[in-house]
């Protein structure tokens, strides 16, 4: 199975601030170099654990990592364009092929027509509306359990 990685690249940001910092270098004498990086949990790409909007959900820490791991269902919605929403019917009409348990992948190729690094990326992206998520659920695709 091919592994894909889809995550966005760690840099500078105008959502995100990025504070590198060497604590220990060759330079200053110290045997090793060392840098710490302090970053926001909710920048980049990342899972929202169910405790980011469920008060007595999990956090990140008590999920097995083997729920992000597996067969994974694309489904082509690269018709969709900005503020496209991803509704029950969408997936109805392209996603017929998923199967209970899959990791569900919502191809919008959004990155490609917008950097990830300007607003319009994040303000007027295609989104999953409520009959989209209400449809995934019904399938029974692979999600993180509250």
């Amino acid at each position: 199975m091919p592994i894909v990685d889809l995550s966005f690249p760690i840099r500078p940001h105008f959502r995100w601030k990025v504070a590198p910092e060497q604590v220990a270098t060759h330079a200053n004498g110290d045997p090793l170099q060392s840098t710490v990086v302090t970053i926001s949990c909710h920048a980049y790409t990342h899972v929202d654990a169910p405790l980011h909007f469920l008060r007595e959900g999990r956090d990140i820490a008590t999920m097995p990592v083997d729920q992000w791991i597996g067969d994974a269902a694309v489904v082509d919605l690269t018709h969709l364009g900005a503020n496209g929403e991803v509704s029950a019917e969408e997936l109805e009409r392209h996603g017929g092929h998923i199967k209970r348990g899959d990791i569900e992948l919502l191809w919008t190729d959004w990155p490609r027509r917008t950097s990830v690094d300007s607003p319009r990326f994040w303000q007027e992206g295609p989104f999953t509306g409520p009959t989209g998520c209400k449809w995934l659920v019904e399938r029974g695709v692979r999600t993180p359990r509250a």
